[in-house]
């Protein structure tokens, strides 16, 4: 088994983030079973990055699809993504 470190958080379920070495990879846990037995640990639509940042910039974006919600101007979506953003970055203080 890998080294990595799993991030899970209310904020960003369904999703979880695994830290290993080279990468941040975000998706959707799921547990699958061997031929052995064995539970196996893996994500679903993963997507990589390079730093946590860009990582939560996506789950930014997924968390304002998920609302399923248009809006009139670009100034309202980006007040809603850095509202998100801010959620995020306030964990880090």
């Amino acid at each position: 088994m890998s080294n990595k470190v799993i991030i899970r958080d209310p904020l960003i379920e369904p999703y979880e983030i695994w830290v290993d070495t080279d990468q941040y990879t975000v998706g959707i846990p799921k547990t699958t079973i061997d031929k052995d037995g064995n539970d196996l640990e893996n994500l679903t639509k993963s997507k990589y990055y390079n730093s946590l940042e860009t990582a939560l910039k996506y789950l930014v974006k997924v968390k304002i699809i998920k609302e399923n919600k248009s809006f009139d101007n670009i100034g309202e979506y980006i007040k809603t993504y850095h509202n998100f953003l801010r959620e995020f970055q306030n964990l880090f203080v």
